[in-house]
């Protein structure tokens, strides 16, 4: 299997009657699912190659921070590394 998005939501549905409200009111609550997999082609989508390094439980803490700072010019100091550095020991 390759990668896929999948996105959730939550309508408004009147079951009984009818109620005017504002979708700002209700419609808080949206979930987007990637499925990723280290397997797949990484040139294919740059989200899908950033994900996969970040979240990749096969490349060293060290490897991850070379290749998000340099392709992706993130910088990984300041604290933002330091949860996914514990992560991977």
């Amino acid at each position: 299997m390759g990668f896929f998005y999948t996105r959730y939501f939550i309508p408004k549905e009147d079951i009984l009657g009818h109620l005017d409200v504002d979708p700002s009111a209700y419609d808080k609550l949206e979930i987007v699912q990637i499925c990723l997999n280290e397997n797949a082609y990484e040139h294919e989508d740059e989200l899908i190659r950033l994900l996969n390094t970040v979240f990749s439980t096969r490349k060293p803490f060290q490897e991850i921070e070379t290749i998000v700072e340099n392709e992706y010019n993130i910088p990984m100091k300041d604290g933002f590394g330091e949860g996914s550095s514990k992560c991977a020991t």
